[in-house]
């Protein structure tokens, strides 16, 4: 379960954690926001998996810069901006995630990110909510995402 709570208190700095290690997995802890913290994870290690985890109260939940292999599965996103953002991020997994919010932009795959695969992931009602950019990615997946993924 969540028996885990991670906590940011007031003046801690962003990201709340860096993850440049290869080979981490992250699974079953709650972590909580606070006013200064803009991101949770900030991923650039290769082969990370966060899973059944669940953040509140960040503007940036999860950002990946240049990873690779990242696995993101059975997460819940409450009370932020954007849950998931890979930048430059190649042969990932971004599947069965909850998001409890109506905004725009929950999922975004952008730069050059190529090879991943965004799937049966709920991001809330916004049309715009899981973000897919082909300007410079190619063969990034999409499937069975609420709502569908929108491509830019």
């Amino acid at each position: 379960g969540y028996g885990t709570l991670i906590e940011a208190e007031r003046g801690v700095a962003s990201p709340f954690f860096t993850i440049s290690a290869d080979n981490v997995t992250i699974s079953g802890v709650r972590f909580k926001g606070g006013s200064a913290v803009t991101k949770c994870l900030y991923i650039t290690g290769n082969d990370v998996t966060i899973q059944d985890c669940v953040f509140d109260g960040f503007a940036t939940s999860i950002h990946v810069n240049g990873a690779s292999r990242f696995v993101i599965k059975n997460c819940r996103f409450v009370n932020q901006t954007n849950a998931i953002d890979v930048d430059n991020g190649d042969y990932g997994i971004i599947s069965e995630n909850h998001i409890q919010s109506g905004s725009a932009n929950q999922i975004l795959l952008d730069s050059v990110s190529e090879r991943n695969t965004v799937s049966v992931n709920n991001a809330g009602t916004d049309a715009n909510a899981v973000s897919v950019s082909t300007s410079a990615g190619q063969g990034n997946v999409k499937a069975g995402n609420q709502p569908p993924a929108v491509t830019t």
